[in-house]
């Protein structure tokens, strides 16, 4: 039994967003670079004014956390979940992010905590 229950937490504050995940190949010696979205659930509430002040500038108010009952990836043969973690981005309201550290909390209840940084802010009018 675990020692704290987010479920109703994070599913009251849980909205929808854009899963990015890059891939690519190397063609003709040049690499190409894929990108596959889904979409997922999770909690994304800004950081708060305290943890930016005692971050030493590591946090900023434009970075956000992601709360989830699950891991937001699954590392692939061989890879590590830092590895992992590198080749995705969140998409949220037109902004993406990417995820800069994550916390795994599983062992006391059931929780995944990231860090979101701001990867850059771009009209998504413009796709196809």
């Amino acid at each position: 039994m675990k020692l704290y229950n987010f479920d109703r937490l994070i599913e009251k504050y849980s909205s929808e967003f854009r899963l990015i995940k890059k891939t690519g190949q190397y063609v003709s010696g040049e690499w190409q670079e894929t990108e596959t979205i889904g979409i997922t659930r999770g909690a994304i509430l800004p950081v708060s004014s305290s943890e930016v002040y005692s971050s030493g500038g590591t946090l900023s108010t434009s970075d956000r956390h992601l709360y989830r009952k699950k891991p937001i990836v699954e590392p692939t043969d061989g890879q590590t979940m830092d590895e992992a973690l590198k080749l995705i981005e969140i998409e949220k309201d037109g902004k993406r992010f990417k995820i800069s550290q994550d916390q795994d909390y599983s062992d006391f209840g059931d929780v995944y905590v990231y860090v979101l940084k701001g990867a850059s802010n771009y009209d998504n009018t413009k796709r196809a």
